[in-house]
């Protein structure tokens, strides 16, 4: 939930803010290691195939919803700056919303 309040942040101010996306990529590399690190730690370590499946699955619906939140600021904010927002936004709130409502 903090990457898709933090996507929905940086999305807003990705026009205004130069080289902020840059901080935005990075962060997901971060949490790419750290959910590699954590998916190997779970197979070799413990043996937990169950726990490795469900964190896959996190970090999927994690992903899209990040991005997609940072998709409906990106639209938001181009809409402020240059008065025109793109009609995809309604297909991103629809599957942030999906996402949020229907999380295991």
């Amino acid at each position: 939930m903090l990457s898709a309040f933090l996507g929905f942040i940086v999305g807003l101010f990705v026009f205004q803010v130069r080289g902020i996306k840059k901080i935005w990529e990075a962060l997901e590399v971060l949490g790419t290691i750290l959910f590699i690190y954590g998916f190997l730690s779970l197979i070799f370590l413990h043996m937990d195939f169950t726990s490795a499946f469900n964190e896959i699955l996190s970090f999927i619906f994690e992903n899209v919803l990040s991005t997609s939140t940072y998709l409906i600021g990106a639209n938001i904010s181009r809409g402020r700056q240059f008065g025109v927002i793109s009609d995809k936004i309604f297909i991103y709130i629809a599957v942030a919303l999906t996402l949020l409502f229907f999380w295991p």
